[in-house]
């Protein structure tokens, strides 16, 4: 009888530790800014990994105290997961014209989860959804008094040069750079931009 009552117990700790694993599976640890700015710390999960990756339109927070919350992109400012930083705004990407035309919608109640690749005067974000082949991403410049934005292509044809020219013309040097393939990464862009151009 006292053997049985041993096995039972173990098995039951056993369950409750293995059911605990799977509960943190894919949490990290990080924090929020609220609304109001608060910094909350805690753990985050924000996607499904494996096979069938998910983004989840709301965040699953664990504040380091109180009870676990579901957030959505309206109800806080930001969020760090790990060592990414994740911020919350509406990016209206349309043809017009035949011309894209990319801007910030301020105040609004239609916000997602965007990612911040580099900060600064200027930015560079990264907006990320799933289509047929997964996970896959689009990428914007931004410079921190404008709602304007501009796409950033990579990949196959490389940079839209022109374009982006275009939106550096505060920089020449710069846009030279990206019209004669000096520069060719948007990060090497961001850091040429704010170390030489941005805000002044």
């Amino acid at each position: 009888m006292k053997n049985k009552l041993i096995i039972v117990l173990f098995t039951a700790i056993l369950q409750f530790i293995l059911f605990n694993a799977l509960a943190q599976k894919n949490f990290f640890e990080g924090y929020i800014i609220t609304n109001k700015r608060d910094t909350i710390f805690g753990q985050i999960k924000d996607r499904k990994n494996g096979t069938f990756v998910k983004l989840y339109k709301k965040i699953k927070f664990k504040p380091d105290v109180g009870f676990r919350k579901l957030l959505s992109p309206n109800s806080i400012q930001a969020y760090k997961i790990g060592n990414q930083k994740f911020v919350t705004m509406e990016i209206k990407d349309e043809i017009k014209l035949f011309k894209r035309k990319v801007t910030v919608v301020p105040n609004s109640n239609n916000k997602e989860f965007v990612r911040v690749i580099s900060e600064g005067y200027l930015a560079l974000y990264e907006k990320e959804y799933i289509d047929d082949s997964g996970l896959s991403s689009v990428y914007y410049f931004k410079k921190t008094d404008e709602n304007d934005m501009v796409f950033v292509r990579t990949g196959l044809f490389g940079l839209n040069k022109n374009r982006l020219a275009v939106y550096f013309e505060d920089c020449p040097e710069l846009a030279e750079k990206i019209l004669n393939k000096g520069i060719k990464n948007p990060r090497t862009i961001v850091r040429f931009y704010n170390n030489w151009c941005g805000g002044n």
